[in-house]
């Protein structure tokens, strides 16, 4: 059976989730509060995502983390900054042959 389904949210997960569902059969349509005309004017802008690992899995189960991977580099750690500058946490790296940080460690 063929739905009429609105996602709401065309950022990652809603253009995820929608993808799915039209690889499904579905008729879906996807909605975000910008407008067209407004995304078109800012295609230029990078916007740095980085996927967790769970959000790889997702993109496993929708056949899409080889196309992922394709068009990415690794994230070696983050840093993240006060409006001032400066440095208010840092993140280690993933150790080797882990998908996520040892507990505790964020």
């Amino acid at each position: 059976m063929s739905l009429r389904i609105a996602v709401i949210g065309a950022g990652p997960a809603g253009g995820l989730i929608a993808g799915l569902l039209a690889r499904e059969g579905h008729r879906v349509t996807l909605g975000d509060r910008r407008d067209r005309a407004a995304m078109e004017a800012n295609e230029d802008r990078s916007i740095q995502l980085s996927v967790s690992p769970r959000g790889m899995g997702a993109l496993a189960a929708a056949g899409l983390d080889d196309s992922m991977k394709a068009r990415s580099i690794p994230l070696a750690g983050r840093v993240f900054h006060r409006p001032t500058a400066a440095c208010c946490r840092c993140c280690p790296p993933i150790p080797a042959g882990r998908t996520s940080r040892p507990t505790g460690v964020s």
